[in-house]
């Protein structure tokens, strides 16, 4: 009588040998080059009155060898921003930073940007500073963060460069 042994045992080593290959592909495939996707963030005016509105004028760059695409609802709706800490030259002052994250609008998935290998798109917005967080003088930071899809994988994040602006006490005449 044979022994069936055998066969079951080689047949858990290819199950053993798929499971393992097949894992380490997937693995690499979840590896995303993160370079690729490169944001600028610029604005051309970095100095203004609390409440008012600052420009923003960003470049997304596709750093990737694959088509990146990028929910318009996702562009300028996300941003963090701080203050820089306030000291005076006689070295009083509040020697302390504040900050905060913000997410605008709750927007529908329907319209996207898609960005070949190598392209740039460009995009501005107009970032209305909140008056309780922006409303004293002094300098200020701001970055936007957005999420985008490469190689079927989605919301993978980006963020961009941080700026800096400056808030003047502005008196109206």
């Amino acid at each position: 009588m044979r022994r069936k042994r055998p066969k079951f045992r080689r047949l858990t080593l290819a199950i053993l040998l798929l499971l393992t290959v097949g894992g380490g592909v997937a693995l690499s495939q979840d590896r995303v080059d993160e370079k690729s996707l490169k944001m600028e963030l610029s604005t051309p005016a970095a100095s203004l009155c609390p409440g008012g509105t600052l420009e923003l004028e960003m470049q997304i760059t596709n750093e990737s060898q694959q088509v990146i695409r990028i929910d318009r609802a996702d562009l300028w709706g996300s941003f963090s921003y701080g203050a820089e800490p306030v000291v005076n030259p006689d070295g009083s002052g509040s020697g302390t930073a504040g900050g905060g994250d913000m997410k605008i609008g709750n927007y529908k998935r329907v319209a996207y940007v898609t960005i070949p290998p190598g392209e740039t798109f460009w995009t501005k917005y107009s970032f209305k500073l909140d008056k309780d967080f922006f409303r004293e003088a002094g300098k200020y930071t701001l970055k936007t963060y957005v999420t985008y899809e490469l190689e079927g994988k989605i919301d993978l994040p980006a963020d961009s460069n941080e700026i800096e602006f400056e808030v003047f006490e502005c008196t109206s005449k």
